[in-house]
């Protein structure tokens, strides 16, 4: 449908709790949707995101503040095949998206 309702979880008041988001590029454009989906159905994934730019792919997390992002990459990312490069982006703190 049209308009899809779904709670927002502010990570500012979750311990240890933080968001990550993690710019991937695909090694293949046709297996774009595929490795989107793939993504999406790992744990602690929020969002995936088809993207024009440098990332093929925008990736929302959510993770533990002690070693989450680490041990998405080595056991959760690394099990998709074709994913030829990725970047990360800690959030800090984040404005406007939750009321």
């Amino acid at each position: 449908g049209i308009l899809s309702l779904r709670g927002l979880i502010n990570p500012d008041i979750l311990a240890n709790r933080q968001v990550v988001w993690l710019g991937a590029n695909v090694a293949e454009s046709r297996l774009l949707e595929k490795k989107a989906e793939e993504i999406a159905r790992l744990e602690n994934v929020l969002s995936v995101s088809i993207s024009s730019g440098r990332f093929d792919l925008i990736v929302e997390l959510l993770l533990d503040t002690h070693r989450g992002l680490v041990d998405f990459l080595i056991n959760e990312l690394s099990q998709v095949d074709g994913i030829v490069r990725t970047e990360s982006f800690v959030t800090l703190k984040t404005y406007s998206k939750f009321v």
